[in-house]
């Protein structure tokens, strides 16, 4: 990865420190959104719980996690 490309993960990084965590019975839990702030990833969550009930969504503060390796997963 160049210069540049490390720079933008940094970025992301920093920028959507919050992530929507789904978790499903007999399955591991996952990473399912990032957001930049608390309220909107709260929002996400309680949104998702009325849409999928047989799942549980909750609300981390992970500023060191990037972007693109949650959705690489």
């Amino acid at each position: 990865m160049n210069n540049s490309n490390s720079l933008v993960l940094d970025g992301l990084k920093n920028s959507q420190p919050y992530a929507i965590v789904a978790v499903f019975p007999e399955r591991k839990p996952k990473a399912v959104g990032r957001t930049r702030n608390r309220s909107d990833a709260e929002d996400i969550a309680r949104f998702l719980s009325r849409k999928v009930p047989k799942g549980a969504f909750y609300v981390i503060f992970d500023p060191e996690e990037s972007y693109t390796q949650m959705a690489s997963t």
